[in-house]
């Protein structure tokens, strides 16, 4: 029998650029780059430029340190911070509550946090401008269950600054949608989902944009991004859900 061939998020786990550990008795994770995370983080977004993709992760380790400062001074000031080391590597205080890299029991609870933790992000500043993640599929955020809160990680990706505030939060929340989506199991739970996480963002949600930008054409290299961030659902049956999240919030009230 054939092997089968890896995808595109399997073959990028084969080559990630950082090592990442957890540290009990001082409650951090430690993150360090490899040592041939440079040249493999600059094919990586030369080719998201080529897929039309308008983010960039941050390639040389000054530069993915200052990022990852900026957001949790931004975010977590007073709850977390992130501090480098001698040898190169980030000391990152561990947020509150557990992953949701691989949930799927998806409660109206956490995708309402989800959505209002993104909004509190995207009313923080940075640089003099509104904080936009680039990022921020549910792998990127912790949830603790006592207090129905999420937390939003993991700052190295940033967007192009050829775009602007009202793009970059457009974008930030089709990221998210992408996730919820791939992890669905219909397109009825998947507008479920959009609609409990969008309801935890509030009325900031830039509703006609959004639906623009959930039916906007895909060529095909881009076809391929965006089904790897919606874990790997074919393209056929990512558009048909992009469709229904687009239906639904074209039929919610104003």
């Amino acid at each position: 029998m054939s092997p089968t061939r890896p995808s595109l998020a399997q073959l990028v786990n084969m080559v990630r650029p950082n090592t990442l550990r957890y540290e009990q008795g001082s409650a951090s994770w430690f993150k360090r780059r490899r040592v041939w995370a440079v040249p493999i983080i600059a094919a990586g977004n030369l080719v998201m430029w080529a897929a039309g993709q308008p983010i960039i992760t941050a390639i040389t380790p000054s530069g993915w340190h200052t990022w990852e400062r900026a957001g949790y001074d931004a975010l977590h000031s007073g709850l977390a911070q992130a501090t480098p080391d001698a040898q190169g590597g980030l000391w990152m205080t561990a947020m509150p509550g557990r992953s949701l890299k691989e949930e799927r029991a998806l409660d109206a609870a956490l995708l309402r946090a989800i959505g209002a933790e993104l909004s509190r992000a995207h009313r923080c500043r940075v640089e003099g401008r509104a904080f936009r993640h680039g990022d921020p599929h549910l792998g990127n955020f912790t949830y603790c269950q006592d207090t129905q809160r999420a937390y939003l990680i993991d700052f190295e990706t940033r967007y192009l600054k050829r775009l602007d505030e009202d793009q970059g939060q457009i974008e930030d929340l089709f990221v998210l949608l992408l996730d919820l989506a791939g992890r669905a199991t219909t397109d009825e739970q998947a507008q479920r989902w959009s609609g409990s996480a969008l309801e935890g963002y509030g009325g900031g949600a830039p509703k006609q944009a959004l639906i623009k930008r959930l039916l906007r054409e895909a060529w095909w290299l881009e076809r391929v991004f965006l089904s790897s961030r919606a874990h790997e659902l074919p393209w056929r049956v990512l558009r048909t859900r992009l469709e229904a999240i687009a239906e639904a919030l074209l039929s919610a009230p104003a």
